[in-house]
């Protein structure tokens, strides 16, 4: 019942960080509130908006606004006012926000960039699929991102003051909460000079109106009481620790349950048991919670975040049936960061946040670490060669199978209109369709080529400790669809070992005990318990709080493998420097925070890529050596081990402080393999890149496999794509009296997606796109929403087709006549398929002389039917 009584708890809540005394004077007094108002009157018809808005305005018209034009807006929705205010202010106007699938949970992304003078430019709002704990705890609009570019800085402490004292946007002061290295994207170029770090910044405060009367608006003092809210960081003992404990709060999660209730029970007191290193248990009831988006009744194992009353937990839980009810077991070696007894009464951030779940995993890949391990194992090189030949084959069966090339399809975000094109019926020969289908074949032979090979018995697998002790040290339970695996000899290792007994050899095994706790459990790996040092450390130098597991049951592999002696940790030349903080001022902890940060854009240590690379072409070297050439081999084994070591212990530097160094005489890559140079260049002229001093031509399983299948991408783009053909479906009503209005159109898009291309912006081209669409539909960037008729729609539509037709026929005779420059005759049919290709399909299916007719069905239905990846694939990773 609410009340008088908890009036105060809520106030408390509100003002985190605030004496009470405080409080009870910014509450009271109204006109002290009002006080902070901003004293402008464009500013304080500004405030009376929400902060979506706000922020709009900072990015596209701060300052060009009167008081009368913001006080309208309080009308607009949220949903129209992008597009409300880019007319107004005379901004291009981007796609829509995207959000159409509301059973993946999404969160709204604001971003800013501080450029190498100290300005700032905000970008956007766009969503993202997932929440971290940071913006569950606060609020989509309470965190922004800030990326800040150290290109032509030469001192970073330009930057510092904006760090330490944070900045205002739309009238809310963000301050700076943490930093992390973002993890490298797949269509990110890789940065030489710098890392990419991201930087977290969180609202403190506001003196907008329409914040300050909001109940559930948060207000903190400081950062430092801030991050308390979260969880009692400053218990922390060091500051390597304090920067890496806070970035548990940024982690992609779901919500179990918002305060976990129930009983917190904690594992045994001392030292942390190193064979469960991580990992936990979960009542069966409680996973149950979190059940969403899989075909079992719970997930066995759950790698979770938990926040509560001012701990921090992370690891893995796994469910036990025998546990009680409402019940959370975590070890020690779980428990990251401690409660402050003093803080029990102040409001805290209470949540179980699952990161992922265990789910049915799909055929896992080869990789060139694993394969020089197996290889060193005893696996002949031939069976490799087999593996990528067949996955080759298979790749190209889209070319020629309808059901192939839908499934593709499925699997790639841009394969939306190819996918509608074969549901209509449009041949596979089509131009453009084959040309999507072959872009969509050579990303997976990219992979291919860097030996990213499906092998088939390997799966990825989540792992966990033996709750019952009975497991031999020889052996492990893996559970998959149809239960447990029984089988004499199972591979396992995790990715990137680089040691050559970081491949363990198992027997999978199950037993009445395990049976009677874990059940009907499914897509888990069980480690045992017993010996003096854990399995899993061994593998890696792995724990059990996530990691992944690379299952091999391939008897071809497994048979051949022989098990080498486990890696052994080593000391190395790494210093360690590890300042602590208990006892600091929240001001001396933040100053030396940001030094960090700053520290690590500017002065990054690339000891883990330069001893991943380092150890790549040792190994090429060593497999292309003869067996013959003994102290050859010799001094190549030596160096891999040693880089193993170190790479191990670079991976750890940011917890252990440990400044990690490649001695020269580790160092080899200053000439590389021609497989490496040729995947980061951008230049398409393989035989003149061999032909560089600082290349070498690999003869190794690597070599082989790069040049096996480059050989196939380079032959697949010399071939024609079969015959232009003008469909006749497109033959409708009076479509000619359009095709010089869009002709027109045509060229001026040649000349803006030109210059697009050339500043390398997908947004921009989107846009482009997007403006397009609008000419055709009229009032909206789809079929659905046009307020012209559909058959004026179908008719500039088959012109849009005729238009682009006859151009890429022109291009075509230029180039089989023989042009100077063939590479400048590109044709695509890119524009007619992006702007009219949902009328152009539903035209096509309509007029196809089939007796069988079409029929309409759902999309999820279909994928059903098709076992296309689709919304299952999406919904899984939340």
């Amino acid at each position: 019942m609410m009340g008088d009584e908890e009036e105060p708890v809520a106030r408390k809540r509100l003002f985190h960080g605030w004496s009470q005394d405080d409080v009870e004077e910014f509450l009271e007094q109204d006109d002290a509130v009002m006080s902070q108002l901003p004293v402008s009157s464009e500013d304080r018809a500004l405030g009376e908006l929400d902060f979506y808005k706000r922020y709009l305005i900072q990015c596209l018209a701060k300052g060009r606004l009167g008081v009368e034009e913001l006080r309208r807006m309080k009308d607009v929705k949220c949903e129209a006012f992008e597009s409300y205010l880019c007319s107004l202010v005379n901004a291009r106007q981007r796609l829509p926000l995207n959000n159409s699938a509301p059973r993946v949970p999404k969160s709204l992304m604001y971003t800013c960039d501080v450029d190498e003078h100290g300005r700032i430019s905000y970008q956007r709002p766009y969503y993202e699929d997932g929440r971290t704990p940071l913006q569950r705890a606060f609020g989509d609009d309470k965190v922004l991102q800030v990326r800040f570019n150290c290109q032509g800085v030469t001192s970073p402490e330009m930057y510092r003051d904006i760090i330490e004292r944070g900045f205002d946007v739309g009238l809310r002061h963000f301050e700076y909460f943490v930093h992390k290295e973002e993890k490298k994207r797949k269509n990110m170029r890789k940065v030489k000079q710098t890392r990419q770090q991201r930087s977290f910044f969180v609202c403190t405060k506001s003196i907008a109106a329409s914040d300050l009367v909001d109940p559930h608006f948060l207000k903190f003092r400081s950062m430092d009481a801030c991050r308390k809210y979260i969880m009692h960081i400053h218990t922390v003992p060091c500051l390597q620790l304090y920067n890496k404990r806070l970035q548990l709060a940024l982690s992609k999660t779901w919500t179990a349950n918002h305060d976990p209730g129930g009983e917190i029970a904690v594992g045994c007191n001392g030292k942390p048991l190193i064979h469960t290193d991580g990992t936990g248990f979960i009542s069966e009831d409680l996973a149950k919670q979190v059940a969403v988006n899989t075909s079992e009744e719970y997930p066995a194992l759950l790698q979770v975040r938990l926040f509560y009353h001012g701990i921090a937990v992370k690891g893995t839980l796994l469910t036990l049936k025998t546990l009680q009810h409402k019940t959370i077991v975590y070890r020690d070696s779980m428990l990251k960061v401690k409660a402050d007894p003093k803080l029990a009464n102040c409001p805290s951030f209470n949540s179980l946040e699952i990161c992922t779940t265990s789910h049915k995993p799909p055929v896992a890949s080869l990789s060139r670490y694993v394969i020089a391990l197996l290889l060193e194992g005893g696996v002949p090189e031939s069976f490799f060669i087999q593996v990528v030949q067949e996955a080759i084959a298979k790749a190209m069966t889209p070319l020629q199978d309808i059901a192939a090339a839908h499934r593709l399809c499925s699997r790639f975000s841009f394969g939306d209109m190819p996918r509608r094109m074969i549901l209509a019926g449009i041949p596979l020969t089509d131009h453009f369709l084959r040309n999507s289908l072959m872009t969509m074949i050579r990303t997976q032979l990219k992979r291919y080529a860097k030996a990213n090979v499906p092998l088939e018995g390997s799966y990825y697998l989540m792992g966990s400790a033996d709750p019952t002790n009975t497991l031999a040290r020889n052996q492990v339970a893996i559970l998959l669809e149809n239960g447990p695996l029984h089988r004499h000899k199972v591979l396992v290792y995790k990715h990137p070992g680089m040691h050559p007994g970081d491949v363990h050899v198992f027997e999978a095994t199950w037993n009445q005990e395990l049976e009677s706790c874990l059940g009907n459990s499914k897509y888990v790996i069980i480690f045992p318990t017993k010996g003096p040092r854990s399995v899993v450390h061994e593998i890696a130098n792995s724990d059990l709080d996530g990691d992944l597991y690379w299952i091999c049951t391939n008897e071809q592999v497994s048979n051949l493998y022989k098990p080498q002696l486990p890696w052994q940790e080593k000391r190395t030349n790494g210093t360690t420097a590890v300042p602590s903080c208990l006892g600091m001022s929240p001001e001396v902890i933040m100053s030396r925070l940001v030094a960090m940060f700053l520290r690590a854009i500017f002065k990054p240590n690339f000891a883990i890529s330069r001893a991943a690379t380092n150890w790549l072409i040792h190994m090429d070297k060593y497999l292309s050596t003869s067996f013959d050439n003994v102290r050859e081999r010799e001094f190549r084994q030596n160096c891999l081990l040693e880089l193993a070591d170190l790479y191990y212990l670079a991976l750890d530097a940011d917890k252990t402080g440990e400044m990690v160094t490649i001695e020269d005489r580790l160092l080899c890559d200053k000439i590389k393999p021609h497989f490496l140079v040729e995947e980061n260049s951008n230049n398409p002229n393989r035989r003149k890149i061999q032909q560089q001093d600082n290349v070498y031509r690999s003869t190794s399983i690597f070599g082989k496999i790069y040049n096996l299948v480059t050989e196939v991408i380079e032959n697949e783009a010399k071939e024609f794509t079969g015959p232009l053909m003008f469909y006749e479906e497109f033959v409708y009503g009076n479509y000619l009296s359009y095709k010089d209005l869009w002709r027109q159109h045509f060229n001026n898009y040649r000349l803006e997606i030109s210059l697009a291309l050339d500043e390398k912006s997908a947004e921009k081209t989107d846009e482009i796109a997007a403006q397009y669409c609008q000419m055709l539909y009229t009032g909206s960037t789809n079929l659905d929403g046009a307020k012209k008729s559909i058959y004026q729609i179908y008719q500039e539509s088959c012109a849009i087709y005729s238009v682009v037709h006859d151009h890429v026929q022109f291009c075509l005779d230029r180039a089989r006549a023989g042009s100077e420059n063939e590479k400048e005759w590109k044709p695509s049919f890119t524009f007619a398929w992006k702007v009219a290709g949902e009328p152009l399909c539903h035209l096509f299916c309509e007029r196809r002389k089939e007796s069988g007719g079409t029929f309409s069905v759902a999309r999820d239905v279909l994928d059903t039917i098709t076992g296309a990846p689709g919304a299952l694939a999406r919904l899984r990773r939340f």
